[in-house]
């Protein structure tokens, strides 16, 4: 039986299905990578239960844990030609799904 496109997150993440977009990774250590990420600006993430609650407005980056490995306060994210700085490690939810906080540069283009 065929994996639904969720249960694999390279498929889920595939740009042509309209949900994410292709984002450069630049750690201040090691090399420049690409990953594909779901981008949100929206600034309200909130969940039920035991999981958190965050209501700010930073834009985040959610995608493959494995793609946001070893990233750090102050590395940058390229996001469609706008800068972003990382405010804090990934936020991993124990699927392989990790959160990324940013926070737009100055003169790197508003929304």
């Amino acid at each position: 039986m065929p994996l639904a496109p969720w249960e694999d997150l390279d498929d889920f993440l595939d740009p042509d299905m309209g949900f994410a977009v292709v984002a450069q990774i630049i750690p201040s250590t090691g090399p420049t990578r690409s990953a594909r990420v779901i981008f949100d600006e929206s600034g309200v993430n909130a969940a039920l239960g035991k999981q958190y609650v965050r209501e700010d407005t930073a834009p985040v980056i959610s995608g493959k844990a494995s793609d946001f490995a070893g990233l750090a306060r102050k590395d940058r994210v390229i996001i469609a030609g706008r800068t972003f700085d990382v405010m804090e490690s990934p936020e991993p939810d124990g699927t392989g799904w990790a959160t990324l906080r940013l926070s737009a540069q100055a003169g790197s283009g508003g929304r």
